[in-house]
């Protein structure tokens, strides 16, 4: 486990010498199958990525939202229970055409999900309809190794229902009832009415249904909810992830008896880790963060060259033999240089450089030449300088050498 925190650690230097460390964080995620405890994501601040990001900032902590601890937004009402009604709607199972059909907000659903664990106990799990259940959450809540959502037939079986229609009422007293917090002050809901093609509306806990001792957090968060530490919303991003680190601890050293003798000649299991980083996946979200309007923008530590130069005229011009002495003498210092030679339009070459997004643009021309020297800016900047070649080369050296 010490080794893991070191793995840790050397992760978060790869990324930096990567160029992104400055956008990427280590967020908590589920364990999985293999541990209690959480797993860790490396993920880079990305408007396109695939995951969503809670920062909960009294401990300088991000979550994936699978496994945030979050409180529901709810309102206070002052409404008056209605009387429960059984309503007929062949064929509604989704929540989107439920609402619409009992032109109700889906704030006023309950969605009811049928799971059984390992032992073959079963569990009603009931969340609002707007949430989604987190089954990392309902394990932890539950206390068991592995669920799994009952077949179509189980559930017809339990419920006397097809898929779509189970609800909350009237159950089987072997079925245990998990209630997600969000449904603990709602009144007036509406919840499947364990009959094919119907649900009942007007629901209310006490009179209704027997309200549960206890309601936990049992959802995958969604912006917008509250921090239960502080009660004020999460700030959340979104990102990408890069890597991931697992403490396996001992579910496989286990199943394979898989041991070390200590100092004192003494049989211990062993702990592991499972550790990775995406490479074709970084380098995709590499080319995302780090992009213009105009084009990539590499970070130097990985470009594939250092130095794009561009002779502006063609091979009968000092420009251009100008071009190939520095090219020359760049190579001959290990710089990776990549030399558009074209016989094209200045205004192509510049635009298909900002386009190749290599860090440093050199560019050769007479009239650079005429004012002593060369044209040098770096992709990520605006500002473009004029170096005679000594001062050029060092400049370009001191940037290489910027590589952590």
């Amino acid at each position: 486990m010490n080794y893991y925190e070191k793995s840790k650690e050397a992760y978060k230097r790869v990324f930096d010498r990567l160029g992104i460390g400055d956008v990427t964080v280590i967020a908590l995620a589920s364990g999985g199958d293999f541990t209690d405890n959480f797993s860790h994501e490396f993920q880079t601040f990305c408007e396109i990525g695939e995951d969503t990001l809670f920062y909960d900032e009294t401990t300088n902590t991000y979550y994936n939202r699978e496994v945030t601890p979050s409180k529901a937004p709810t309102k206070e009402t002052n409404e008056e229970m209605l009387p429960r009604e059984d309503v007929f709607g062949e064929g509604i199972v989704s929540v989107e055409k439920l609402v619409e059909f009992l032109n109700i907000p889906i704030e006023k659903t309950v969605k009811t999900l049928l799971y059984k664990d390992e032992l073959n106990q079963i569990y009603a799990v009931a969340v609002r309809g707007d949430y989604e259940v987190s089954e990392e959450k309902l394990k932890k809540v539950l206390n068991v190794k592995s669920i799994e959502l009952l077949s179509e037939q189980e559930i017809f079986e339990k419920t006397g229902a097809q898929v779509g229609y189970a609800g909350i009422l009237d159950l089987p007293s072997d079925i245990k009832i998990i209630c997600d917090e969000a449904l603990e002050s709602m009144i007036n809901f509406e919840v499947g009415a364990n009959k094919t093609n119907y649900h009942t509306i007007n629901a209310n806990w006490g009179r209704d249904i027997q309200k549960p001792e206890q309601f936990y957090d049992i959802k995958v968060t969604k912006e917008g909810d509250l921090n239960p530490k502080t009660g004020k919303p999460y700030k959340y991003f979104k990102a990408a992830e890069v890597g991931n680190i697992f403490p396996l601890e001992i579910k496989f050293s286990k199943a394979f008896d898989f041991n070390v003798t200590n100092e004192k000649g003494e049989q211990e299991i062993v702990y592991m880790g499972c550790y990775g980083i995406g490479v074709t996946r970084l380098m995709g979200v590499i080319a995302e963060v780090k992009s213009d309007y105009k084009g990539l923008v590499w970070p130097i530590q990985i470009a594939p060259y250092h130095v794009h130069l561009l002779n502006i005229g063609n091979k009968e011009t000092e420009a251009f033999r100008k071009a190939e002495s520095l090219y020359n003498s760049l190579i001959e210092q290990n710089v990776e240089v990549l030399w558009d030679d074209r016989d094209e339009a200045p205004g192509k070459k510049l635009n298909d450089a900002d386009l190749i997004g290599i860090p440093i643009r050199v560019v050769v021309s007479e009239k650079s030449l005429s004012n002593g020297g060369y044209e040098v800016k770096l992709r990520n900047k605006n500002e473009v300088m004029l170096l005679d070649e000594t001062k050029l080369i060092e400049f370009i050296k001191k940037q290489i050498n910027y590589i952590v």
